[in-house]
């Protein structure tokens, strides 16, 4: 008989995004993605929290670039 052991892999855990509209992202969030708000500090971030723990930041930021 094998052996089998649970390996633990990696998740992501928790990000940030810099965002240039707060009420767009936060109505995007909920009723796209249907994601929770955890924290909301108004006029300048909005955390959201997935049923599995991850954490998405969402900071507003006038200079938001895509890479």
């Amino acid at each position: 008989m094998l052996n089998m052991r649970k390996i633990k892999t990696p998740k992501l855990n928790h990000i940030a995004i810099k965002v240039k509209d707060l009420e767009a992202t936060k109505e995007f969030y909920q009723d796209v993605l249907g994601l929770k708000i955890q924290e909301e500090r108004p006029g300048k971030s909005i955390m959201f929290k997935d049923d599995y723990g991850g954490i998405i930041g969402c900071i507003l930021s006038e200079k938001v670039s895509i890479n």
